[in-house]
């Protein structure tokens, strides 16, 4: 695996404007459009096959009011997901379905991890690590639950990223807890004097979602390194590939 490099621009559930989002179609179409990096979310469905989705429930992207996990991955395959709310061709793909494509596409990938109960976490881990141990491409993993990251961690040497929704008092504390190779910061909380203290740890900045190029414009002056988006044309021609600085060094000198 080569060292990771951060693009100005990360595709956002691959190209959700062109296709159903978390799809292999999505995926594609934004390697046409030029993305180097996917951010994806991975769960279980009931069978314990880790599969492709960001929703609890199923309500938004197939009109079916249940949860992803009350279907096994033999009836999920079968349920045509939505896209522009009518239903589309595109399936809800497996996390092996996701990573071959990524790897013959030659795009990294950012694994979210997303285990719809608590008691999911540790499985969640474990089986995305037990995927990852023979996947030859690059990632970086990431998750909103604290116990299914440090999970991940105990069980994979792949890299991780620290997702901060907020800025808590003792967010050093946990920067060395998990020892990321990046930050992946809310635009919601992506000022300029958040983002000018998490550049004192000297770890790549990543902001989700911005789909404005004059907010992508403002971020970048801040000093973000990446910014996840929906729109892959909001960067001139080709940025999409254009590599930020190594993952694994230092970038910020003042």
């Amino acid at each position: 695996m080569s060292t990771l490099l951060y693009p100005r621009l990360i595709s956002h559930r691959g190209a959700n404007t062109l296709a159903a989002e978390n799809t292999l179609d999505a995926f594609e179409l934004a390697a046409k459009q030029g993305a180097t990096w996917v951010e994806f979310d991975v769960c279980l469905a009931k069978d314990g096959t880790p599969v492709i989705f960001h929703d609890q429930n199923m309500q938004r992207l197939a009109n079916i009011n249940n949860a992803i996990a009350d279907f096994t991955y033999s009836e999920l395959k079968d349920i045509p997901l939505l896209f522009n709310g009518e239903p589309s061709a595109s399936r809800v793909p497996t996390l092996g379905q996701t990573l071959a494509l990524s790897k013959r596409l030659g795009m990294t990938c950012n694994i979210e991890l997303k285990p719809q109960t608590q008691e999911e976490a540790w499985p969640l881990a474990e089986t995305v690590s037990d995927w990852l141990e023979s996947y030859d491409g690059d990632c970086v993993v990431s998750s909103f639950s604290a116990e299914c990251l440090l999970r991940f961690k105990q069980c994979s040497d792949r890299p991780v990223a620290a997702l901060a929704p907020q800025m808590p008092e003792e967010w050093r504390d946990i920067i060395k807890l998990l020892d990321p190779v990046a930050i992946h910061l809310s635009d919601e909380i992506a000022d300029w004097p958040t983002v000018r203290e998490l550049r004192a740890v000297n770890l790549p900045i990543a902001v989700w979602t911005v789909n404005s190029a004059t907010r992508l414009a403002e971020l970048l002056n801040f000093g973000a390194t990446s910014i996840f988006t929906d729109d892959l044309s909001l960067y001139p021609a080709g940025s999409a590939a254009t590599t930020g600085a190594p993952a694994f060094a230092p970038l910020f000198r003042e």
